[in-house]
């Protein structure tokens, strides 16, 4: 039997430690991937005579003739290659440099994986090469590496540095014995906690509320107090803490007195950066968590056991983060305060640049200049894949000496193009993607809107890439049904359908109104409930104009989240200026009488839309209650 991946192994154990019969959801669960995954995984054992016993409304379970077996291959693969996908290209690279000639048989037979993988390997393998200006030439006796003396010798140095590097990276890492994390429940902190988790770090964490995230950390062993506990902090040689925690925190404040190493968490996120040698960050204004979580689907079906942070919970990996087996990390590298910056990606996803931040940035030309200088980061041998449909992202081309790879709707002059284009009556599109002006495979979404077209185009390119397989991208692109909070279904009533969108800026607003156009209803109504003072500030013209798309329109208060109202601004001046540009609009307070205000007006075949980064989210459950 070929090499068995990490979560393979471990369905086995599952199998073999249950009697019971158990749902396939049961284990997709357990090991954060698709129930589609677990069936794959299933057929492929018993093509290799491993009998799975199936009972219709009860799961199933491995028979016990199997079990002697299974534990003998258990106990017998790890021995046989301990090898990541990443570690086996270097060895394969490595051999090459040294003048050996290798065959794409001997190499599936020595590592245990199929051909199809050693040729995908050869294909890597072959563009890391180029930067050197070397080539493989193959022929019916094997591969060799063809360059001049001085090249391979270049060459092989630098990859000898980033063997080092990674190893010395791992073991700095691991001199801490325990980590305690400050405002563990957050959607990075609790990524953070998994990894360190995994490479056996005692992992501790407070938060000031209990929710699923704590109660799924706690489920995989990691210590979490609700309050604070300073006891814990003393036992500990690292407190990583979130921006949210002030500087009069209390465990924040026993680490100081005790002289504890403290680290920020996107300081700490940077150091994962340059550990895993494949990060791959996904950075732009909007669209980050979607187009994140389809890399990361297409990283999963595709069997390279990412490690994943995303910004949302994404049901598919049962939460908002994954640890994998591989040397593959996949986040979302946000441009706030420039933190971004911190990171060291070996490719790097540009959706868009727009107006926003501008507590932090003032300007839009201070925007620009932080991903300048994020795409900088870049190494000469990593991947920058940018939107051509906007000129800011072209642009960055002249910032990094990265290999560039263009997507775009509009510009035709782009790597990859979506070509006819139609949506459903749901506004789920169907379209042709189109690689050099060539046909390349045609596509189908399970998430409304022309924005997400482009954030598939972000996803195909990237994945394209990393030499992922045109059936693989299109079957995961289709099983994507949306994170949560991005144009999220919450429910129905009286033919009455909610939806909640995290959108807070008004070009993701107009993204949300134009997906809503695609689909069929009588009337909209959105929810509004602006996200900071600073920007309903300084975009309130922005913001009137896109709500005017909906045909009824509710503000709520605007959700302060890190300010203070320095601002001079409320929901009530929007709802004014939305009525200057001729459409009616209500300001409404509470939460429960926007619940009976809509309750009483809205009709069958409506659409409501709860909108907004702060508490609105609350409002589409709360009618659906009533």
């Amino acid at each position: 039997m070929k090499e068995l991946q990490y979560r393979q192994k471990k369905l086995l154990e599952y199998l073999i430690e249950l009697n019971d019969f158990k749902p396939v959801r049961y284990f997709s669960e357990r090991l954060s991937c698709s129930d589609k995954t677990i069936r794959n995984d299933l057929k492929y054992f018993e093509e290799q005579s491993i009998k799975i016993e199936k009972i219709s409304g009860k799961g199933i379970r491995l028979s016990n003739k199997n079990k002697i077996l299974i534990n003998d291959l258990l106990d017998e693969q790890p021995r046989k290659l301990e090898l990541t996908t990443e570690q086996r290209r270097m060895k394969i690279l490595y051999d090459l440099l040294d003048g050996t000639k290798l065959s794409i048989q001997s190499l599936s037979d020595n590592y245990f994986v199929s051909k199809t993988s050693i040729v995908n390997d050869f294909k890597v393998i072959e563009e890391k090469l180029s930067v050197y200006g070397l080539k493989l030439k193959k022929d019916v006796s094997g591969t060799k590496l063809i360059g001049e003396e001085t090249n391979i010798r270049k060459a092989l140095v630098d990859i000898l540095n980033q063997m080092i590097n990674y190893n010395n990276n791992i073991d700095s890492l691991k001199k801490y014995k325990h980590v305690h994390m400050i405002g563990i429940g957050g959607i990075s902190m609790s990524g953070i906690a998994e990894i360190l988790h995994n490479f056996g770090i005692f992992v501790t964490g407070s938060d000031v509320t209990r929710s699923k995230i704590t109660d799924k950390l706690s489920s995989h062993g990691i210590f979490i107090t609700i309050g604070h506990d300073t006891k814990l902090v003393s036992q500990a040689d690292l407190v990583v803490y979130s921006a949210a925690v002030k500087q009069d925190d209390p465990e924040l404040l026993e680490a100081k007195k005790n002289n504890i190493e403290i680290v920020e968490r996107c300081e700490f996120v940077g150091y994962l950066t340059r550990i895993y040698k494949n990060t791959i960050g996904v950075s732009g204004t909007h669209g980050k968590t979607t187009t994140t979580s389809m890399i990361s689907l297409c990283f999963i079906e595709a069997g390279l056991d990412p490690t994943i942070q995303v910004g949302a919970i994404l049901k598919q990996i049962n939460g908002n983060n994954r640890v994998g087996n591989s040397d593959y990390f996949v986040l979302e590298a946000c441009e706030y305060v420039e933190s971004f910056l911190k990171f060291s990606p070996k490719s790097a996803v540009v959706l868009n640049i727009d107006n926003d931040h501008l507590d932090y940035f003032k300007n839009f030309e201070n925007i620009v200049n932080a991903f300048r200088k994020y795409v900088a980061i870049l190494p000469f041998d990593g991947l920058l894949v940018a939107n051509a449909d906007d000129k800011n992202c072209f642009d960055l081309r002249n910032y990094t000496d990265a290999k560039f790879v263009t997507y775009g709707i509009k510009n035709d002059k782009a790597n990859f193009v979506a070509r006819n284009i139609s949506f459903d009556k749901n506004g789920f599109a169907k379209f042709d993607v189109y690689y050099n002006n060539n046909f390349y495979s045609e596509m189908k979404l399970s998430v409304p809107g022309i924005h997400n077209v482009s954030n598939a185009l972000a996803c195909i390119a990237l994945c394209s890439e990393y030499g992922i397989q045109k059936h693989i991208i299109k079957s995961a692109l289709l099983s994507f049904t949306g994170a949560n909070r991005r144009f999220e279904l919450v429910g129905s009533y009286e033919n009455i359908t909610i939806f909640d969108d995290y959108a807070h800026h008004p070009s993701e607003i107009l993204a949300t109104a134009k997906a809503l156009k695609n689909k069929t209803y009588r009337q909209s109504w959105i929810i509004f409930q602006p996200h900071t003072y600073s920007r309903t500030k300084s975009l309130l013209d922005d913001f009137a104009k896109v709500l005017t798309n909906f045909d009824n329109i509710i503000v709520t208060d605007i959700y302060a989240a890190r300010e203070s109202n320095n601002y001079d601004i409320s929901s009530i001046d929007l709802v004014n200026k939305i009525k200057s540009l001729g459409k009616d609009a209500t300001y409404i307070s509470s939460f429960d009488d926007i619940v009976k205000y809509v309750r009483e007006r809205a009709c069958p075949n409506d659409i409501i839309l709860t909108v907004g980064a702060g508490t609105v989210t609350e409002i589409g459950r709360k009618i659906l209650l009533k």
